[in-house]
């Protein structure tokens, strides 16, 4: 037996749990100084310290970056060393595959492959040529049947060690298009049926994505995690899992213990820049677990990681864990101390405020205090959580826990429970302290000092923002709002976007609650929504802000930026200064700091678009980076753009995704427009808003006389363009107009472009040097628009932008630059962008556009121009008509010889 050999004899494995070592171009280590090599000699030293000897290797995911062939060589080259330092063989590696064993050019080839033969429609997942390269690494490792297309997934029984293993597939629906864990139902099955058979074993799950957030909110997370806790009912002892970038615990909901290690050897820009590489090592014995948690330093080797235990001071911290196939210990002669395990929390573990209390206090005291939190049996089955803070030559600090309002009968009873018992043993230093998640209590604070205790809001303990009377302030400005009615938001379809710019194929609903998880998530969120003008990104905004007022504790508070009103000559802290400086509220640059890294405040910036105006092309997506920066600790923003703003949504998505620390922290969101249901439930609402009578039957006539006018339905599939309608038309004129009465189709346009335009116009200063009037726009857009008839075509190129603008613009005299007039023209008109180019907001506008400056063409007397150009379409022969009757018949005749 080697020196790693193994000394315990008793019932127990010890389990080396390495994640995400992701080999290829972001591995941390190289051939001279290998992951393999620091891992064994760290291990190596943990064992001489006490640590059993290792009997399984578990390897939760990510192995290879990208994989592909090459990196797993460099995984097996790994693999061997581990195993013959540690005296395994390979038969005690157990592996599963994360996102990125996930091969997407293998993954376009069998898209490719299928469509060729089914027309164009996408093959049912799971597309099992994704996994050619990691399939040969397991098969060489485990033979032909440890990894099958039919079954790519499997069940380990280890019957010396009284352990089975179940080695889940999370990546069944990973793709180059769709990023999300899922495993399937019948996978779940499979393995309930192997574990229901199982008896006398210590039973782990291993996959690689988060099991331990809300799955539906997060690409980054198990989807069907709901259906992991009803299928397998209990029938796992342990879970481990990978992806998440730190190492946390959690339970399921039928209380099975969940472990997740950090990654191993990925560079600090694709992790969370505050979270270390990791990994674990977990001793297993009847009735508890023992894990120690390595991190990685600075310096170049391995360390503890007491970020692991709750107290935040122990490296290794013991579990309790009931396992039901192992027979209960025996050895009474090894009682537990508190050295060796956490405090018992109970159920509640108050949890996550007294956390948040520990945490805080820790950062007050210094990483040389000893904090303890505890807990003691309060009135009426009440627990009073608190925490005795240690340090040396100061006095003893002891904070009591309300996770909420406090009151007089709160105080007393800590006074009496917790206090008293430290005074009666004679400590004359100590420092009482209350914190509580409620508003301030002048009178009570007097009443807790009387007993020499100090009581401090939330606010006030942590050193935060004081944002009171900002959201007081912020929901009176959202409710009285008559421009964004909170009761008139609709449910928003939307798009997720992947790093490359690429939208998935699935619309989904409810983009505000898609959001609203992701900011109460506890990691940092940059959330970058996309629509075009009128989707309704500033109505998202406010409702968001609304919406998380209205939760019952104020612990994250919403900061909400219009960009429209500040310069970007600003920081970002003098923007949050002025944004919040109508509500009188005190603004501390060093609080405002400390509460965004503490997760307590979730910017929601408006209009991304309208903050860098001016910039060009060129410049617009650099300018994202004043926003990432803020992307710190567990910092939350959301920016709302529009992708005209930019040449390509690629372009912007490639931007965001290099300036934030890890791609893990970043989500991009493409609203989609209304559909017919949604126009309908929207007029509805605006109807009953207005107090209509019987609204829902008004909603269905104009629904109707919108039907009536050429493709006005279409271009009515955004919130704004319906307002605009609703509030400039008339049911009569959209009658009128669809019958060929006094009011034209082109009437209704021209209505509709001027208010359009106009509103564009006055969202930047439009008696500022380098202001397009909106007339001026119109002229613009019309050339645009009969360049493109004249060449038969529809998109509009960056050099065809240039030259128009070029055209019809002063630029000497409105101090633009080529460059930044086109991105004037190109994002706030009526054009919207698409891999570079541009075209109009919908056909009609285009058509509509067209006519008006061929109808100008036929008053002025200059028809002879237009001669031999390309064909006009009925709705543009239409709106002729309706713009110039006799000109254009007469044209019409002498080219044709008929009227159009």
């Amino acid at each position: 037996m080697s020196a790693m050999g193994r000394t315990d004899g008793g019932l127990s494995v010890t389990i080396l749990h390495v994640s995400d070592t992701q080999f290829g171009r972001y591995h941390r280590f190289d051939d001279a100084d290998s992951l393999a090599g620091y891992l064994v000699r760290d291990v190596a030293r943990l064992i001489q310290t006490g640590v059993p000897a290792i009997d399984l290797i578990v390897l939760s995911g990510d192995i290879a970056e990208r994989g592909k062939r090459p990196e797993y060589e460099q995984a097996r080259a790994f693999t061997d060393q581990l195993c013959q330092a540690l005296d395994l063989s390979t038969g005690r590696l157990v592996m599963v595959p994360g996102n990125h064993d996930v091969s997407w050019d293998l993954c376009l080839s069998a898209f490719a492959e299928w469509q060729d033969e089914h027309d164009d429609t996408d093959p049912p997942p799971p597309y099992p040529k994704k996994w050619r390269n990691y399939q040969e690494f397991v098969t060489a490792l485990h033979g032909p049947t440890a990894f099958t297309e039919d079954q790519p997934y499997r069940l380990h029984r280890f019957d010396d060690l009284r352990v089975v293993v179940a080695a889940m597939n999370s990546t069944i629906k990973e793709s180059h298009k769709e990023h999300y864990g899922w495993c399937g139902r019948d996978q779940f099955r499979w393995f309930a049926d192997q574990l229901e058979a199982v008896e006398g074993m210590l039973r782990i799950g291993v996959l690689h994505h988060n099991v331990r957030r809300r799955a539906q909110a997060d690409e980054e997370n198990l989807r069907d995690g709901d259906d992991l806790t009803t299928i397998l009912d209990g029938r796992l002892d342990l879970l481990l899992h990978g992806h998440t970038h730190e190492g946390k615990e959690d339970r399921l909901a039928d209380g099975t213990l969940v472990l997740a290690t950090g990654s191993a050897a990925v560079t600090a820009q694709w992790r969370p820049s505050e979270v270390p590489n990791q990994y674990q090592i977990l001793h297993i014995r009847p009735g508890e677990l023992t894990r120690w948690a390595q991190q990685w330093d600075p310096q170049g080797r391995w360390i503890a990681d007491p970020r692991v235990s709750r107290s935040g001071r122990h490296g290794e911290v013991r579990i309790r864990l009931p396992i039901p196939g192992w027979t209960p210990p025996s050895r009474p002669d090894e009682p537990k101390t508190d050295r060796d395990l956490e405090p018992d929390l109970g159920d509640d573990r108050a949890g996550d405020f007294a956390v948040q209390v520990e945490l805080v206090t820790r950062l007050d005291l210094g990483d040389q205090a000893k904090i303890a939190r505890r807990v003691k049996p309060g009135r009426a089955g009440r627990q009073l959580h608190y925490l005795l803070a240690f340090r040396s030559r100061a006095p003893l600090r002891c904070v009591g826990i309300v996770d909420g309002r406090a009151d007089a009968d709160i105080i007393d009873e800590l006074d009496e429970r917790v206090f008293a018992p430290l005074r009666s043993r004679g400590a004359d230093a100590i420092e009482l302290v209350v914190v509580h998640h409620g508003p301030d209590d002048p009178a009570l604070r007097i009443q807790a000092r009387d007993r020499d205790v100090w009581l401090k809001t939330w606010t006030e303990y942590n050193d935060l923002l004081e944002t009171g009377p900002y959201r007081t302030w912020l929901r009176t400005e959202l409710e009285t709002d008559r421009l964004y009615p909170q009761d008139l938001y609709q449910p928003q379809r939307f798009r997720a976007v992947d790093r490359f710019g690429r939208a998935a194929r699935e619309v989904r609903e409810d983009l505000l609650g898609e959001v609203y998880d992701l900011v109460l998530a506890e990691d940092a969120q940059f959330i970058l929504i996309l629509g075009e003008a009128g989707f309704g990104k500033s109505f998202l905004v406010r409702r968001l802000a609304h919406r998380l007022l209205g939760r019952e504790r104020a612990s994250l508070t919403p900061i909400v930026v219009y960009l429209r009103d500040r310069d970007k000559r600003q920081s970002l802290e003098e923007m949050v200064s002025a944004a919040m400086l109508p509500s009188q509220a005190t603004f501390r640059s060093d609080r405002f700091q400390h509460s965004l890294e503490a997760g307590t405040l979730a910017l929601l910036i408006d209009g991304y678009d309208e903050f860098a105006v001016r910039v060009g092309y060129a410049n617009a997506a650099a300018q994202l980076r004043t926003f990432t920066e803020a992307l710190r600790g567990r910092a939350k923003v959301l920016l709302t753009t529009r992708p005209s703003h930019f040449r390509s949504t690629d372009e912007v998505t490639s931007k965001l995704f290099d300036s934030i620390r890890t791609v893990h922290q970043g989500h991009v969101y493409q609203l989609e427009p209304f559909d017919p249901d949604q126009q309908q439930a929207f007029l509805t609402r605006w109807f009953e808003l207005a107090a209509s009578p019987e609204p829902a039957d008004l909603a269905a006539r104009w629904m109707q006389a919108l039907a009536a006018v050429d493709n006005l339905p279409e271009l009515a599939r955004t919130p704004r363009m319906l307002s605009f309608i609703v509030e400039d038309l008339s049911l009569d004129s959209l009658l009128q107009a669809a019958g060929q009465g006094t009011v034209t189709a082109a009437a209704l346009y021209q209505k509709l472009v001027s208010r359009w335009l106009g509103e564009e116009t006055a969202k930047i200063d439009p008696d500022a040097p380098g202001t397009v009037a909106a007339a001026k726009r119109q002229e613009l857009l019309e050339e645009l628009a009969l360049c493109l008839w004249r060449v038969g075509e529809r998109d509009v190129t960056e050099d065809t932008l240039q030259q128009t603008v070029k055209t019809v613009l002063d630029l000497p005299r409105l101090k633009l630059t080529l460059d930044q007039a086109a991105q004037e023209i190109g994002g706030r008109t009526l054009l919207q962008v698409g891999s570079g180019q541009w075209r109009f907001a919908h056909q009609s506008v285009w058509e509509f556009l067209l006519a008006n400056r061929l109808a100008a063409y036929l008053r002025a007397g200059q028809s002879d121009e237009l001669l031999g150009e390309a064909q006009l379409t009925g709705l543009t022969i239409r709106f002729l008509r309706d713009l110039a009757p006799a000109e254009s018949a007469a044209w019409a005749a002498r080219v044709g010889g008929a009227g159009p």
